[in-house]
């Protein structure tokens, strides 16, 4: 039996991206509903999961983690693991080593944290809820504008070419198309004869024939349900596989932009278009057994669901699919953000076999609740009023990048079907080198186009180089950038940007990285391409900005809010705080100046998880201060110390007071610990001062002025540290901008120009200069300030409205991480790379 009463108690996330498109709520109105900042903090933007399932990833040695089976096969220390939060694991896939352990209700963040502190786990995460994102004969082939528009609705031509395309291929009958969804009304009249047939299975005879697990798959399967009858209960899933698949030419209904195609039902999703990452992963696992037992070379997932935060095991499952040689097309939502601040998955993972589509319009312009991005969307595809087939031989019309998806699916199984000896990479190729260049989406997705199946069919187009990500997508003077993508051949080309060349770093068949000349000509938006030597040119290309402005370089694991952090060597450590499941001790480091997520280490959780904690470093230990326990709205006088070689913990003398928000630097050798609140949410302008050599505390001349969450600086080699900002009371508004210097040596304050604006909650850090970096509460504000030479000089500028990020610095090179996204209410897990 499936969770049935979970369903309705805990939501997950999937976008049923057709039926209820809604317009997103702007973060900024429920500012001022935040209230006090010492016990309230904003939610998340509808990420959802279940309250008593979890997935997990065990190490099994010092060889690698867990890709085998459950139970007697695991670890005795995993499985004393699992015992130690009463878990009980209830099912595994094999290929991408996640096991799925129920745990008692409304455990699930505990759980998690304990499995990490067990040091048995690679991974552990929460199961996110996801939801529902020549001419034929079909008497009512003239409604469906997006495969042919002659201008009657909306703009003519506004389509993918479907009918010219039709002249050279139609048929995709070797291609199985699984559809992750709702499942398939699998005898619609328009379906039924493109529905794919397990040859392995006896039909009704309750047997598992083929011994995969499941008895009378003939379709697909029902995860949710729990059996191989795959009927849809909710139209979602039916309307998609219409779009991939209907029956072309056969006088009735609609057509698909594939005429033939085999269908594989994949359910999941509920009636209501909800479901669990879990379940996604198993109809992916079931997928690629499939695709192996039957020696299918050509295999497409279509998934028109999204939502819930960053699953590692749904990354996995699609990893494996991608080695499997699967092409995993995906719906890039309908909330009308740009994913390249706000991810969305599964679509925006950074995997290379995955296509992120957008919807577009009648009229050739972004669908208005499309979501977009340079680096989150590939392409946009018809997605606005579509026409296709629901159950019980009806057709209906609807709206979302669910009904995109399936576009791209059915012109990706044609051109497979055109060219069956390819690989994923060439059918993904052909797609992104075939779209057509309306104005609309200029910068919009990474081509900055629309689908065309005519263009993606031909000959000439298949066998270009193309683009798959250009990370980063925008850049500064001077930058290198690398280029993912296909076919660039062995022998160096060029690579060019708005028709200027760039520096080649180095070329190899799937990667190459180019350097941008220090050169003001270079500014602006525009096209990248990559010409081979044989003089064979990325038609689609990759739309790449080249400006002064802050650069999204990777993401980490989890978003942390009301976090802190502290750097040693070129490593930034984030310490606790606040992410979906709530509190949280989990530490990340993230090495500056890759371009990758941060690596979370299981051996790495605070022994007393904290949010709204100071840290600094020396000696190579981490000091963490104070902090709130959101469970028991307690606050911390303790100081947790990190020993980072020996990856151990303890704990010093307690702090004189417990404390909330303080301002914690090193100068000396020393950790000085500065106001902050106190329990009865009074600012605090005290200055304790921790000896680690002695384990004691003493106490530095009080701050003039009151202050928590303010910016700290120390100044280079000096002895001095700015103090800068923060909230001189407990609430949104209450942001000062007052700067004071300390000298620790002669124990002095002194007065400094004040900022430009008032913050608190920012990332600060001094380098060349102090910097108070994207914070405030109050006000949606992207921008910082610079102080150099005694003064501010002017706006840094930056594009998300983050509050409480964390800062550090390598080489030439500032960085910000993570923090509260007021503006789309989220954990940003963004990882942003700034010049002076």
């Amino acid at each position: 039996m499936k969770e049935q009463t979970l369903n309705k108690l805990v939501a997950v996330v999937v976008f049923l991206v057709c039926l209820c498109i809604t317009a997103p709520q702007a973060g900024a109105d429920n500012n001022a509903s935040y209230g006090n900042m010492l016990t309230t903090h904003p939610p998340a933007n509808d990420v959802r999961f279940s309250s008593s399932r979890i997935l997990v990833r065990f190490k099994m040695n010092s060889a690698g983690p867990s890709a085998v089976n459950e139970g007697p096969s695991l670890p005795e220390n995993a499985r004393k693991a699992i015992a130690g939060i009463n878990g009980r694991i209830v099912k595994t896939f094999a290929k991408a080593g996640v096991h799925v352990v129920d745990v008692p209700e409304s455990s699930v963040g505990r759980a998690i944290e304990a499995l990490y502190r067990s040091k048995t786990v690679v991974y552990a995460e929460p199961d996110y809820q996801v939801r529902t994102l020549a001419v034929p004969n079909d008497p009512r082939f003239a409604e469906l504008w997006g495969l042919h528009n002659t201008g009657g609705t909306g703009t003519a031509d506004a389509d993918i070419d479907a009918p010219e395309g039709w002249n050279a291929q139609k048929f995709a009958g070797t291609v199985i198309v699984g559809v992750v969804d709702t499942g398939i009304d699998y005898n619609h009249e328009d379906l039924a004869a493109n529905i794919w047939a397990n040859p392995g299975e006896i039909a009704g005879n309750g047997i598992d024939d083929d011994g995969n697990g499941w008895v009378d798959d003939v379709r697909g399967i029902d995860v949710y349900n729990l059996d191989g009858d795959p009927m849809d209960d909710n139209s979602h899933g039916t309307h998609v596989a219409g779009t991939i698949g209907a029956r072309g030419n056969n006088g009735v209904g609609v057509v698909g932009v594939a005429w033939q195609t085999k269908l594989m039902a994949l359910k999941f999703l509920d009636i209501d278009g909800s479901g669990w990452t879990s379940d996604a992963i198993a109809c992916i696992d079931y997928f690629i057994d499939i695709m192996a037992a039957n020696s299918y070379t050509r295999g497409i997932l279509s998934n028109s669901w999204g939502g819930g935060g960053y699953s590692q095991a749904l990354y996995d499952a699609i990893k494996a699919a991608r080695d499997a040689g699967v092409l995993f097309v995906a719906a890039a939502g309908n909330d009308g953000m740009n994913t390249d601040l706000n991810p969305g998955y599964p679509s925006t993972y950074d995997l290379d076999n995955i296509i992120s589509v957008g919807a577009s319009d009648s009229y050739d312009g972004a669908a208005w609740f499309s979501n977009f991005g340079k680096a989150g969307v590939d392409l946009f595809a018809p997605g606005v009023s579509i026409l296709s087939s629901t159950p019980g031989n009806t057709y209906s019309s609807y709206s979302g990048t669910s009904m995109a998806t399936p576009h791209v699916s059915g012109v990706a199984a044609l051109i497979w079907a055109r060219y069956p000896t390819s690989s994923w990479w060439k059918i993904k190729a052909a797609v992104l080198n075939g779209v057509d260049f309306p104005a609309a989406f200029a910068d919009l997705s990474m081509t900055g186009g629309r689908l065309n199946l005519q263009k993606s069919l031909l000959a000439s187009t298949v066998v270009l180089p193309a683009i798959f990500k250009v990370n980063p997508n925008a850049a500064d003077l001077g930058d290198a950038v690398t280029i993912i993508g296909a076919q660039f051949g062995t022998v160096q080309g060029t690579v060019n940007f708005k028709g200027l060349p760039l520096n080649i770093v180095s070329w190899a068949p799937g990667r190459i990285v180019a350097r941008v000349p220090a050169n003001n000509s270079y500014y602006g938006t525009g096209k990248l391409t990559v010409t081979t030597s044989a003089s064979k040119t990325s038609t689609g290309g990759a739309v790449l900005t080249i400006a002064h402005l802050p650069v999204k370089i990777g993401e980490t694991i989890l978003g942390h809010g009301w976090a802190s952090s502290a750097q040693v060597g070129n490593d930034l450590f984030i310490m606790g705080g606040s992410t979906y499941w709530g509190q949280t001790g989990l530490v990340e480091r993230c090495t500056l100046g890759t371009p990758t997520r941060c690596f979370m280490d299981s051996d790495w959780i605070m022994p007393v998880p904290l949010a709204n904690t100071g840290a600094a470093a020396s000696g190579g230990k981490i000091y963490v201060a104070g902090g709130m326990d959101w469970n028991t709205g307690g606050i911390s006088d303790a100081i947790q110390i990190f020993d980072i070689s020996s990856e151990t913990w303890s704990a010093g003398n307690p702090i004189p007071q417990p404390l909330i928000q303080p301002t914690v630097f090193e100068r000396g050798g020393k950790i000085y610990v500065v106001g902050g609140f106190n329990a009865g949410d009074t600012t605090l302008n005290t200055v304790y001062i921790y000896n680690p050599a002695a384990n004691s505390w003493s106490t530095g001349a009080a701050k003039p002025t009151a202050t928590a969450f303010a910016g700290s600086a120390p100044l280079g080699a000096t002895a001095s540290a700015l103090i800068m900002g923060g909230f001189s009371g407990p609430r949104c508004g209450d942001e000062q901008n007052v700067v004071e210097e300390y000298n620790t040596s002669t124990n002095i304050w002194t007065s400094r120009p004040a900022m430009n604006a008032a913050r608190g909650g920012m990332g600060s850090l001094y380098y060349n200069g102090s910097y108070a970096l994207m914070g405030n509460c109050g006000s949606l504000r992207t921008d910082g300030e610079v102080f150099s030479a005694g003064a501010w000089a002017g706006n840094l500028q930056g594009t998300q409205t983050l509050y409480t990020p964390m800062a550090g610095k390598r080489g030439i090179y500032g960085y910000i991480l993570n923090g509260y996204d007021f503006g789309s209410s989220a954990y940003s897990r963004n990882i942003w790379r700034f010049k002076p």
